[in-house]
């Protein structure tokens, strides 16, 4: 579709008796928007398991047989950017290579799909016995899922990991250089933008929580107790600092609160703003002897 390719590779589904196992269908029915107007789809794609005429005939000699059946699809995407024409793109797809086998004692699907450099190894239990209501952890339903024989995955408690981004709970998170520390348990989310060298650390949920933001270069911003929902930016090509946060009234009585944001590292005062107010000034304080520049949470005087 223009400068966007796609591909589809239908894994071999367990035949359970068919007629057909791969039918490409144009039979879209009109379907209404919710902003108005209808849609219907151009092309489906009908992958079978059973297709008959006949009603498939549910005995106990094949209830095992039909809970262990499975079948998907491989997606292969591309543009115009990684490929010189579609027909590149196509030649790309043909020569991918898919490999599947069972596991009979463990009931259990592999599949290892290899197109070039990059080697998809893949497990799955199709008949995880998972409960009404209840939706299995990804981790059990396939148990094996591997690039390149890496792990695809966050460690635990890491919610995110991008190449300019982290999420989690584990209390540090590490981008680019950058550093945020807060409190283990709780989410916290740094975002780096290294070519404007720009750097943001979020207490993203009202839960108290402590902050510490190091960048790279040595400058740091540090809450001196517990702070509530906040954004904290340093960017360094406007030496510009900008601090948003809130609470809720009921933990304004908490014991801990922060009554500071303490800026390290700073040669000169930083261009300051504090939820949404420039300040004019800026205290300073020693600290293990370590000059910082100081930012009155809450209340900011210095205007």
């Amino acid at each position: 579709d223009g400068p966007s390719y796609i591909g589809l590779i239908p894994i071999p589904a367990t035949d359970l008796g068919r007629t057909e196992e791969i039918v490409l269908d144009q039979d879209g029915v009109l379907t209404a928007l919710q902003g108005g107007g209808t849609i219907k789809e151009q092309l489906r794609i009908n992958s079978y398991n059973y297709k008959s005429s006949v009603p498939l005939a549910l005995t106990s000699d094949q209830e095992e047989v039909i809970d262990n059946a499975y079948g998907g699809f491989i997606v292969e995407m591309g543009d115009s950017t990684e490929y010189t024409s579609f027909a590149e793109f196509q030649v790309s797809v043909h020569r991918a290579e898919l490999a599947t086998s069972w596991d009979a004692s463990a009931r259990k699907l592999n599949l290892r799909y290899v197109n070039g450099a990059t080697a998809i190894d893949l497990s799955y239990l199709p008949a995880y016995p998972g409960t009404w209501g209840y939706t299995p952890p990804l981790d059990e339903l396939f148990p094996e899922r591997r690039v390149n024989g890496g792990h695809t995955y966050p460690a635990a408690d890491l919610e995110r990991d991008s190449t300019l981004s982290q999420q989690g709970r584990t209390g540090r998170l590490e981008k680019n250089g950058a550093v945020l520390e807060s409190t283990p348990g709780l989410v916290s989310y740094l975002l780096t933008e290294p070519r404007s060298a720009t750097y943001v650390g979020y207490n993203p949920l009202p839960d108290l929580a402590d902050f510490r933001l190091s960048i790279p270069g040595g400058k740091r911003i540090v809450a001196n107790g517990k702070i509530g929902l906040a954004r904290v930016l340093i960017q360094i090509s406007t030496d510009t600092v900008e601090v948003d946060f809130a609470m809720k009234d009921e933990q304004k009585s908490e014991p801990g609160l922060a009554s500071e944001f303490l800026l390290f590292g700073f040669a000169t005062p930083p261009k300051v703003i504090c939820n949404g107010v420039q300040l004019q000034s800026l205290d300073t304080r020693t600290v293990n002897g370590e000059m910082a520049y100081l930012i009155e949470a809450f209340k900011p005087r210095h205007r």
